[in-house]
């Protein structure tokens, strides 16, 4: 690099003081005599590593204002990269209390009627009232709700723990089975405000009914038959994984899928199941009654093990009966009949509540409690006594359990009235009297009904109200019902208006990236020293570079280019001799107008969220945002610019560093000369005064 005027004469003037200085003898000012040695030799250097760094710098920030055009086409493009962005349609609809309409990138231009019916609707029951949000339930016993949905029932455990009404509700919604329980508490001054609101899904597919089952009925068996595995690997019954090691036989196949099985009922606090192993491979699953019905267990053989599996049901689920609200059961035992069988007189009778029972002698207390049991349920369907139960066992006993209906009973009498020498032990409350909360979701609120509408005079149901599958590429929200005959009128039309201001903004950006870099290569601004901007990228290639390729991606042919759309300058954009970018607004509306397809296939290659990595044609958006991110990226052009003017930038304050050392030693080397010099020619000066005075001595001597 040349020096400047404004290097050459510094230099000049410290290579004058110095002179100067030297010329004085004794008395020199000798610090500044060696500074002014180290300026002359140093300054020029100096200067011309200062202004490479700042030339550096300069490169640096100039490489910055780069990557900020590049950024501001890049987002430009960005706006017509997706179908979505470019196919835009303007959609009108009539009657927005009735529906609200959303239009996709398949939606096609026309005008359609739509007549609203009836909206979609989902089922809606209430519970029977409770007194409190924690009023214990089933005598605080866990119990089971079973939801029956689209011809399938499935149980809701309720725990002794949860057995509230608040419980339930948690249990429903953590169930998640497509029906949500809300607590509401009606306060409508009863003794049992508090309600269950239960809603299911919108559509008549969705409707459900909701019953209660105590837990007593009878528990649902599985047989899982193994065979033996053949090979090490995993096998995944009822989704638990068991691993299975070569040679294992069919019972110890058995016997690790039970470990596995006990092991996750006691994780997930499941309580009441069995499991037994026999020694032919066979694992017998006995369910708790609160499981209620159980899906057959499944199994998959990862692995390749070799071990076969069936599965069999050898007793189904029975539910136990619903939560009654009032229940109360007596117990009476009789004993055997002690008359003669042979008596001519063999027959006599009993009488049991109020009801007479024929007795022939020699009867045992089994038969009796048989023929009790038989007479008291006929008298109850007699006398419309529903809801009586009555179990004779083999011990002589008679069980009555009454219905909630027939509230506190009294004791059960028994008289034997033909001496047939039958007694009966006294009257046993098994259970007493008592008032439960009933557990009740008989009350409909609102059925399940599936939405209605009527598009274009065509007839459509739905089981929901958002329907996406009625007009091509449209989402339709009902909301209320229209009047008869009287349909919204829904229409969609093509918008250019918003592309066409897309396509202005990348013109724009195009244009603006080039005036930006004439500014960087141009001239240095002299006018403002605070520009580091201004020439700081003058005769560099990179800039060059860089607009040959942005003129690459503004005009060359699409990647997908379309049958008569196949580049920007078929959508009326062009660059003039001063290599400014313009768009023709009547080409661009005839081409919107003539080939709107094309336009979105030349620009976004139909393909919508598109990757930036990897070898595919994007269209002209696309690869364009591909080819501006490479250029910015880490190991892109500007990057690797940056990082070398850097490394130069650090050479040349290193080599500051080095200059500055050395002046520091050569100013110490020439002081200490100086200082030197300045001593001898002091002792001089100090030599010639003493002789001089001597030699004046002996010539005033001599005169006189």
């Amino acid at each position: 690099m040349a020096l400047s005027t404004t290097d050459t004469t510094a230099a000049s003037t410290a290579a004058r003081a110095v002179m100067t200085k030297l010329g004085t003898g004794s008395g020199v000012d000798t610090v500044s005599l060696a500074q002014s040695l180290v300026d002359a030799e140093t300054i020029p250097k100096k200067s011309l590593i200062e202004k490479s760094i700042a030339k550096g710098e300069a490169r640096i920030s100039g490489y910055a204002a780069m990557s900020l055009s590049l950024d501001g086409i890049r987002t430009a493009f960005k706006a017509l990269d997706d179908p979505s962005d470019v196919n835009a349609l303007q959609s009108t609809n009539s009657n927005t209390a009735a529906l609200s309409i959303t239009s996709t990138t398949n939606s096609v231009v026309g005008t359609h009627t739509v007549e609203v019916v009836n909206l979609a609707r989902a089922e809606r029951r209430v519970s029977a009232g409770f007194a409190k949000a924690d009023t214990q339930l089933n005598a605080g016993q866990a119990f089971v709700l079973r939801l029956t949905t689209n011809g399938s029932t499935k149980g809701i455990q309720i725990t002794a723990g949860n057995a509230t009404p608040a419980g339930m509700v948690s249990a429903i919604n953590s169930a998640k089975l497509g029906v949500t329980a809300q607590l509401v508490n009606t306060n409508d001054g009863s003794t049992n405000p508090y309600k269950i609101v239960l809603t299911g899904t919108e559509g008549a597919v969705n409707a459900f009914s909701m019953s209660t089952d105590n837990g007593t009925g009878t528990s649902e068996q599985q047989e899982l038959t193994f065979g033996p595995a053949s090979i090490s690997g995993t096998i995944t019954v009822a989704g638990l994984s068991v691993a299975i090691t070569a040679g294992d036989s069919a019972s110890a196949v058995a016997a690790k899928v039970k470990t596995a099985m006990e092991a996750d009922a006691s994780k997930n606090s499941i309580t009441g199941r069995s499991y037994v192993v026999d020694g032919a491979g066979k694992l017998t699953v006995t369910f708790a009654p609160t499981d209620g019905d159980m899906a057959a267990t499944t199994y998959t053989g990862v692995g390749a093990t070799g071990v076969t599996f069936a599965v069999t049901t050898p007793r189904e689920y029975i539910a136990g009966p619903e939560i009654s609200s009032i229940t109360q059961q007596q117990k009476l035992t009789f004993s055997d009949s002690v008359a003669d069988p042979l008596d001519p007189l063999a027959t006599a009778d009993i009488t049991v509540a109020g009801v007479t029972v024929s007795i022939v002698k020699g009867d045992t207390k089994d038969i009796i409690a048989t023929k009790v049991k038989a007479a008291l349920e006929q008298d109850a369907i007699t006398n419309g006594k529903t809801g009586r139960v009555f179990e004779a066992g083999v011990d002589g006993s008679l069980t009555a359990t009454y219905a909630a209906s027939d509230g506190a009973m009294p004791d059960i009498t028994f008289a034997d009235t033909g001496a047939t020498g039958t007694t009966a032990s006294a009257v046993t409350i098994v259970r007493a009297f008592e008032e439960r909360p009933a557990v009740s979701f008989a009350t409909s609120m609102q059925s399940a009904v599936d939405a209605t509408l009527k598009v274009d005079g065509l007839t459509i149901k739905r089981a929901s109200n958002s329907i996406t599958d009625a007009i091509a590429g449209l989402t339709l929200d009902l909301h209320a019902t229209t009047a008869t005959d009287t349909p919204a009128t829904v229409s969609l039309s093509r918008d250019s208006t918003a592309l066409k201001a897309k396509v202005q903004a990348l013109v724009k950006s195009y244009n603006d990236a080039i005036s930006d870099f004439a500014i960087l290569t141009g001239p240095v601004n002299s006018k403002d020293p605070t520009d580091v901007y201004s020439g700081s990228l003058a005769n560099d290639s990179t800039v060059q570079q860089m607009k040959y390729q942005l003129r690459s991606m503004f005009l060359d042919n699409s990647t997908t280019p379309g049958s008569n759309v196949k580049a920007l300058r078929d959508l009326g954009v062009s660059v003039d001799k001063a290599g400014t970018m313009t768009l023709d607004e009547t080409k661009f509306d005839k081409a919107i107008t003539n080939n709107y397809s094309d336009v979105v296939t030349a620009l976004t290659a139909n393909k919508e969220n598109k990757s930036e990595y990897g070898v595919m044609s994007r269209g002209i958006a696309g690869d364009a945002i591909k080819r501006i991110s490479d250029m910015m990226k880490s190991t892109g052009t500007l990057a690797t610019q940056t990082s070398s003017s850097q490394k130069k930038i650090d050479r040349y304050k290193a080599d500051l560093t080095k200059l500055e050392a050395r002046m520091t030693a050569m100013l110490a080397r020439y002081t200490k000369t100086f200082a030197a010099m300045d001593t001898m020619v002091g002792n001089s000066v100090s030599t010639k005064s003493s002789l001089k005075s001597t030699f004046d001595a002996m010539n005033n001597t001599s005169n006189n």
